[in-house]
C-alpha cells in the first residue's frame, strides 16, 4: 500500500514506482536513474499535490507505461531491434 506521508526514510519501492507515475503523468517520462531518493520523494509529494485536482484522464497511464514495459522498479534494458 502507498504511504503518500511517508519520509525519505519511508520510501519503498510502492512509493517509487508510483513517483514513477506522476512524474509520468506531469512530464510524460520516467524518473531519470540519476535522481536521488530525495529528488524522487520531491517529486512524490510535489506531483501528487499538482495532480490533486486536475481534470486529465489518468487511468491511461497504465497501458502507457505497459508500453514502456515498467511492470517494476528495476533498471529497463532496451530489446534489440533485429534488422
Amino acid at each position: 500500500m502507498i504511504q503518500y506521508d511517508c519520509g525519505i526514510q519511508g520510501m519503498g519501492p510502492e512509493e517509487i514506482k508510483e513517483a514513477n507515475r506522476l512524474m509520468w503523468l506531469v512530464k510524460g517520462q520516467l524518473c531519470p536513474l540519476e535522481y536521488s531518493k530525495k529528488d524522487i520523494h520531491g517529486v512524490f509529494r510535489g506531483y501528487f499535490k499538482r495532480l490533486w485536482c486536475t481534470k486529465k484522464e489518468v487511468y491511461m497511464v497504465k497501458k502507457d507505461l505497459k508500453m514502456l514495459g515498467t511492470k517494476d522498479n528495476g533498471p529497463r534494458k532496451q530489446k534489440n531491434k533485429k534488422k
